[in-house]
């Protein structure tokens, strides 16, 4: 009987994990799609200011991957 309790705990444990770095993820990708919009929502005056912006949001990315 304690074999299936075990195996009952660790599938529980496994569905319970999956869940939170399913939100995990979803929180990250929310939070740079966020990031983006606000990229597309400026008015930029030529390419250059754009690419700008957007060399930043990557270096910013970088440096987050960096940390982790």
């Amino acid at each position: 009987m304690p074999a299936d309790v075990d195996q009952a705990f660790i599938r529980q444990m496994q569905k319970k994990v999956e869940q939170e770095l399913a939100a995990k993820e979803r929180e990250c990708i929310m939070y740079w799609s966020s990031e983006m919009e606000k990229i597309l929502k400026r008015r930029h005056q030529d390419l250059a200011s754009m690419e700008n912006d957007l060399q930043r949001i990557l270096t910013r990315m970088r440096n987050r991957l960096r940390q982790l």
